[in-house]
């Protein structure tokens, strides 16, 4: 993240997807997460993989579609 801020690759008209894993610890919710960061994570590993897929993808475009008309 901090090389993409050094680029010029962070804040309005840039949207980060990343996997649940690169938020951090999952156990402490921080108090703020970097402006066009989307990340989907899921509490029960037994959800079949193709719900979680098609639930993923239906969270990160709404997300995303949100985003972009602010």
């Amino acid at each position: 993240l901090e090389e993409a801020r050094s680029l010029g690759l962070t804040g309005f008209g840039y949207i980060w997807i990343v996997p649940s894993l690169t938020t951090g610890n999952t156990e402490i919710t921080p108090e703020a997460f970097p402006s066009g960061m989307i990340s989907v994570s899921y509490d029960d590993w037994d959800y079949p993989l193709e719900a979680r897929v098609r639930d993923g993808l239906g969270i990160i475009t709404s997300a995303a579609a949100a985003m972009l008309e602010e």
